[in-house]
């Protein structure tokens, strides 16, 4: 086996004893992990393209689910579940949705809690700024 693998894949293995040793170490290496929460929101963006059938959407859908890993849950579990989706697909920032989709295990809580943060790390460099008197002389005037 070790001989056939490339230079850049060999470096994963040289040091291993066995060939189980060497197939565990490249399976963790390449093999994709799982994240439920980013195949949820991938099946509940996923729309029909104009050259697709309604079995090809329905099959694509169908191969999506398998990494959603769904287990049997309680009514408040799925509202839970649901609600902590539509927050994430709703979010109209880019980087706090990506940021929440990297999670792998989020409930609605800590989703929002983790928004939040980001949301005030964003904002942070503007509340310490100190507007010159002109403008908000101007804004006053303005509203007035």
């Amino acid at each position: 086996m070790l001989t056939s693998l490339s230079p850049a894949i060999y470096q994963y293995v040289e040091d291993t004893q066995s060939c189980e040793e060497a197939v565990a170490i490249l399976k963790k290496a390449y093999k994709k992990q799982k994240n439920p929460v980013l195949a949820r929101h991938l099946i509940a963006t996923r729309r029909q393209r104009s050259d697709e059938s309604l079995a090809e959407v329905v099959q694509a859908l169908l191969v999506l689910a398998k990494d959603c890993e769904f287990k049997d849950v309680t009514a408040a579990k799925n509202q839970e579940d649901l609600v902590r989706d539509a927050f994430i697909s709703g979010i109209m920032s880019s980087t706090i949705w990506q940021h929440l989709l990297g999670h792998s295990e989020l409930d609605l809580l800590t989703a929002i809690d983790l928004a939040e943060d980001m949301v005030q790390k964003q904002s942070a460099p503007y509340s310490s700024c100190k507007v010159p008197a002109t403008i908000s002389t101007m804004c006053v005037n303005t509203s007035a």
